[in-house]
């Protein structure tokens, strides 16, 4: 069976989920807390040179490379991230405030209607410090979506992966393990439907898009200053 993961809650603009529909394909642990991050040495994000002229031009790929504001928020301040045009996993970013919580990448796939799919089950984090450019390489490890090109990337804090990926998961998760018929939307939907052959599935999916609207509107509630969703081209 094909599932979507629409993530209609993270564009900022409408409830409704998309039509839309694309494959989710569960892989790895049944744990919804992804790695958290990189180690030094290894893909992710390293301390740049602190010059906002020069550093961010360097590099093959950068030459026209721009860290002017993409998006703010009051956790993440102002934030400035670009994409190598050689490279689609090479980036740079550059926030206006000081952490020691870790600031995560992950790269998305953002369709012409605004919603996003999560590419990686791996985010690269990393303490900042604000006017520093940091460069680095995103992983893009999940599978059934090797054939989607990057060109977004969601911006958060260490703290909050868990709740945005339970958020992502929350409509395969509950049509895999049957929590569908549990919301009032599922009754609903069979009543309408009778003895229609698919009406299960149909329902199933039903009551699953309104949990997943539910996890997703107490996700947006809580953290809606602290996530930045930015289409990169």
């Amino acid at each position: 069976m094909k599932y979507i993961l629409p993530l209609f809650l993270l564009t900022l603009m409408s409830c409704d989920v998309p039509s839309q529909r694309r494959q989710f394909i569960k892989t790895g642990s049944n744990s919804l807390t992804p790695p958290s991050g990189a180690v030094s040495g290894q893909d992710g994000f390293n301390s740049g040179n602190t010059s906002p002229v020069n550093s961010a031009t360097t590099g093959t790929g950068f030459e026209n490379c721009s860290l002017a504001p993409k998006g703010s928020t009051l956790s993440l301040g102002s934030v400035g991230v670009c994409e190598s045009t050689v490279d689609q996993k090479s980036i740079k970013f550059q926030t206006s405030l000081s952490d020691t919580m870790r600031t995560c990448l992950i790269p998305t796939y953002k369709s012409a209607d605004g919603s996003s799919l999560y590419l990686s089950s791996q985010p690269q984090c990393t303490q900042t410090i604000a006017g520093k450019i940091y460069s680095g390489s995103l992983v893009l490890n999940r599978a059934g979506f090797e054939n989607y090109p990057m060109n977004g990337v969601i911006i958060l804090k260490e703290n909050i992966l868990e709740s945005y990926y339970q958020c992502m998961n929350a409509y395969p998760i509950a049509v895999q393990n049957g929590s569908c018929v549990s919301h009032p939307a599922y009754n609903t939907c069979r009543a309408r439907m009778g003895y229609y052959p698919n009406a299960h599935q149909v329902c199933c999916e039903e009551g699953a898009r309104q949990i997943q609207m539910q996890v997703c509107n107490t996700f947006k509630a809580s953290f809606g200053n602290q996530y930045l969703d930015i289409r990169l081209r």
